[in-house]
């Protein structure tokens, strides 16, 4: 029931297979559309014939050419060509099997199988038709969507149900609700606007995200601004119905408790169990801790809320961190604690204050000094101790 794929969990149409054999929508649609008397649908020999896998009704071959020649490269559905892979995808998705028949249906109950019918009657009778391609023969006339003109001699796209005098370019022939082009000028009109069958659907039933089928209970679940058959809206991993249970979601999907914590939970470093998603998950770096396990590794004092320090994959609080790791000052011995300005020379450092001349004990800061053997000295201390002196008037020789 899953609309994403069970082995690589992908969407359906993701996957590059859709169809195994030429769709006539017409076919598809499985139902008589109220055609123009004067329209025909292509068939597969008159397509491939062109080389394409369809073709307009009803066209020349120039006309043909000059239709595709308005559309974008892409989505031309030209055979071997991503264009022909383009709508292939579009059948799939603006035609839906199970908004079709019951018998492509899986989950209406039968109880629901006459609602079914009812709104499949009505929405072929009311709203669902296949365009045409019809040549402007004089006067321009505005395009539906874009306003801009369709001149005399150009083509345009006619969809009966507004009437023959209304026409779109062909590139803006598009669903209102997705504005992807409307494949094969299939379309459904509901309140003057036009549609791709999936979104008219939506507009009047909630589909369901799980199993893409319009849900026709009056009963299912709301979850993830989406709509779920109750039954469907299931754990990602395990497909676990989550109606009425917690759940996580996680990249876009829904998982249970169970599947969320054995995937994606983190294991504390402290006590090595799982933390649960009831649990505080504190990280530092690539570690994670149960918030009663964020301990200092020296003290046991908790960490949480408080500055710490971390060391050879071991976490300290900021006295045990200071105690054993942080560096002394060479003139007093304590620690540098955090913030603390710290003057270094060499391999030595000191407080600020703790860097003074060893005779005067003045800070000398940014000061010149001289060093000698293991003291600083500042530059009057050292004149006075270590200068040398003139015998007759005593004062500094200064060196050369």
């Amino acid at each position: 029931m899953r609309k994403s794929c069970s082995t690589c969990k992908c969407p359906r149409e993701s996957h590059d297979v859709f169809h195994e054999e030429w769709v006539n929508v017409k076919d598809r649609i499985g139902c008589k559309v109220h055609l123009n008397s004067d329209l025909k649908l292509s068939t597969r020999e008159q397509s491939i014939s062109q080389g394409y896998s369809w073709i307009p009704g009803g066209l020349t071959p120039n006309y043909v050419q000059k239709y595709f020649s308005t559309l974008p490269a892409s989505k031309v559905p030209k055979l071997g060509t991503p264009g022909e892979r383009y709508r292939d995808r579009q059948l799939l998705l603006q035609l839906p099997k199970q908004d079709l028949a019951l018998a492509y249906c899986k989950h209406v109950d039968s109880v629901h199988h006459a609602s079914y019918e009812d709104f499949v009657t009505a929405r072929n009778e009311i709203a669902l038709d296949i365009g045409y391609i019809k040549v402007n023969p004089s006067n321009a006339v505005k395009c539906q969507r874009c306003k801009g003109a369709i001149g005399g001699g150009d083509i345009g796209v006619v969809a009966p149900k507004f009437g023959d005098d209304v026409m779109w370019h062909p590139a803006c022939f598009s669903c209102d609700s997705c504005s992807e082009l409307l494949v094969d000028l299939t379309y459904c009109v509901h309140d003057e606007e036009l549609y791709c069958e999936r979104h008219y659907a939506e507009q009047l039933k909630p589909r369901c995200a799980a199993c893409d089928e319009l849900i026709f209970s009056g009963e299912y679940t709301k979850a993830m601004n989406k709509d779920w058959h109750s039954s469907h809206f299931c754990c990602w991993q395990c497909d676990e119905s989550l109606t009425g249970h917690r759940y996580v979601l996680r990249d876009d999907h829904p998982y249970c408790i169970s599947c969320y914590e054995s995937v994606f939970a983190n294991q504390c470093e402290e006590c090595n169990k799982i933390i649960g998603i009831d649990s505080k998950d504190l990280s530092y770096k690539d570690k994670h801790w149960h918030e009663a396990c964020f301990l200092c590794s020296k003290c046991r004092v908790s960490l949480v809320d408080k500055q710490f320090g971390a060391k050879a994959d071991k976490i300290y609080c900021g006295n045990c961190y200071d105690t054993q790791f942080a560096s002394r000052c060479d003139g007093c011995g304590e620690i540098f604690r955090a913030g603390t300005k710290k003057m270094e020379y060499k391999t030595r450092q000191w407080h600020e204050k703790c860097f003074c001349c060893c005779v005067c004990s003045t800070p000398i800061g940014t000061k010149s000094f001289i060093p000698r053997e293991q003291e600083i000295y500042c530059a009057g201390c050292y004149e006075d101790k270590f200068a040398t002196r003139c015998t007759k008037c005593n004062k500094v020789i200064p060196s050369s």
